[in-house]
């Protein structure tokens, strides 16, 4: 009887493990093909057969030491170093594992370093350097796949910054067709329509769409945010307000003239919306003046609508505020600059609207604000003049349909 049990526990034995050997033979057999194809340069060869070695051959760190570089030869470095990093966690002491997880490891650093000096070049202004440095960025071979998205990405945006949005165009559409799913599809989307709108031609009604598929579909992101200012910056280029201008100035022919026309037409003729009681919100020069009414800074975005489409220069400022009761603490509060030509000087006008004890006047002279600034209580004028309204601004008056639910979030100040 005893022999028996031992005769049907070895064929037990037998049964089971025959399954295991053979998988196992056939992950040696895999592992020794994928070798040869290595060594004859054929990687992809190679790493497939790795892959299918690996999930047999847990255990044997030759399998993912060879695997980590057919991934390298391939491009795949953080496949890479994710193999190495399973070569080392089953033979602690092995070399080439050991270096090249460390000189990648080193290049990592070094791409996000090279990364944000790209950046900060941007933001400087600095263009052709920014551009110079994600050139020698994307000539590295050794940037993983995500990186490399990240560095076409800021090309991208150089390229627009540059006045060339066909050559940006153009790097966005390889980004999404070879390694869109490393890159941030709300910036790709961003870039695209601002590509579009910015070259003239039939394009321009895909690149508005696509602007507001951005603040759609990303409404919380940074795209979304400057997607708003986009299609602001176009409405006070497109909007209806070069016919008003026009008419309102007439014949005039001083620009000081033309420009007291307008700064009183739209203070005077364009009420606030909070002295009529109105709880409409307008953002861009056209809402404005299609719906007659807006608060400060929607009435400063008409104005420097209705000035440049005389060709009169003209920005926009920001002054600190206490805010009203039952309120606490500051509010943003929105008015002009404007540059006269034949002065050689800039201005600062108030177009919110008088009102009461509200006396706000057009002067080449002396400053007449709506509002003077109270330092005791700590408020003060930004003493910049911003070619585009600061986002802060335009993402409250885009995110809300009603003037009084949207009172309480206006912005404090322009860093928000």
């Amino acid at each position: 009887m005893r022999q028996i049990l031992v005769a049907l526990g070895i064929v037990a034995f037998l049964t089971v493990s025959t399954p295991i050997a053979l998988a196992q033979a056939d992950a040696e057999a895999a592992y020794k093909e994928a070798k040869t194809a290595f060594d004859a340069g054929q990687f992809e060869k190679a790493r497939d057969l790795l892959i299918e070695a690996s999930q047999t051959d847990v255990d044997n760190p030759e399998v993912f030491l060879l695997l980590g570089k057919a991934f390298y030869q391939l491009g795949f470095v953080d496949e890479a170093m994710t193999a190495w990093q399973t070569t080392l966690r089953l033979a602690p002491e092995e070399p080439h594992a050991a270096k090249m997880l460390k000189v990648l490891k080193g290049q990592k650093a070094a791409v996000d370093t090279r990364i944000s000096l790209v950046h900060l070049l941007i933001q400087q202004r600095l263009l052709d350097a920014a551009y110079k440095e994600v050139g020698r960025l994307l000539a590295e071979k050794s940037l993983s796949d995500p990186e490399r998205a990240r560095a076409m990405t800021l090309k991208a945006e150089i390229l627009l910054k540059k006045g060339l949005p066909k050559d940006a165009e153009a790097v966005v559409h390889t980004i999404m067709t070879t390694n869109a799913k490393h890159a941030d599809a709300a910036t790709l989307m961003l870039f695209a329509g601002q590509a579009k709108v910015r070259v003239v031609g039939e394009g321009l009604a895909d690149g508005l769409t696509i602007l507001k598929n951005v603040i759609a579909k990303h409404p919380d992101t940074t795209a979304a945010v400057t997607a708003r200012l986009e299609l602001i910056e176009f409405d006070l280029k497109q909007a209806a307000t070069p016919e008003k201008a026009k008419a309102l100035t007439g014949d005039m022919e001083k620009d000081v003239d033309q420009a007291r026309c307008l700064f009183e037409w739209v203070r005077d003729r364009i009420p606030h919306s909070k002295d009529i009681n109105s709880d409409i919100v307008t953002c861009k020069a056209s809402e404005v003046l299609s719906e007659g009414t807006g608060i400060c800074h929607a009435k400063s975005h008409l104005l420097a609508a209705m000035l440049r489409a005389r060709n009169i220069p003209a920005g926009f400022c920001y002054q600190a505020l206490r805010r009203d009761p039952p309120f606490e603490g500051m509010v943003l509060h929105g008015l002009n600059g404007i540059y006269i030509p034949s002065l050689c000087k800039w201005i600062r006008v108030d177009a919110r609207g008088n009102t009461g004890w509200i006396d706000a006047q057009f002067s080449v002279d002396q400053e007449k604000l709506a509002f003077p600034a109270d330092a005791s209580c700590g408020e003060f004028i930004y003493d910049a003049i911003y070619a585009d309204p600061v986002p802060a601004v335009v993402d409250v008056l885009s995110r809300f349909e009603s003037r009084k639910e949207m009172w309480p979030h206006l912005p404090s100040e322009i860093s928000q």
